[in-house]
């Protein structure tokens, strides 16, 4: 991934029961809701994650879920 590039990806719940998804929150991540999201059973998750540049010129990572 380049800097500015975001990516998308929906996660679903087809269970019976909900799910715990765990999320990358350290080193290069940086997670926006924590270190995981609970998906409800027949339910799905947006996940995002925007690539940019950290201080350091190395790409970092910022995770969000809706």
């Amino acid at each position: 991934m380049e800097p500015g590039q975001i990516i998308t990806v929906i996660v679903r719940n087809n269970g019976s029961a909900d799910i715990t998804q765990t999320l990358p929150n350290s080193g290069k991540y940086i997670s926006l809701d924590g270190t995981n999201i609970k998906i409800k059973k027949g339910g799905y998750v947006e996940i995002s994650i925007l690539c940019f540049k950290s201080t350091n010129s190395d790409p970092c990572y910022i995770i969000s879920s809706k």
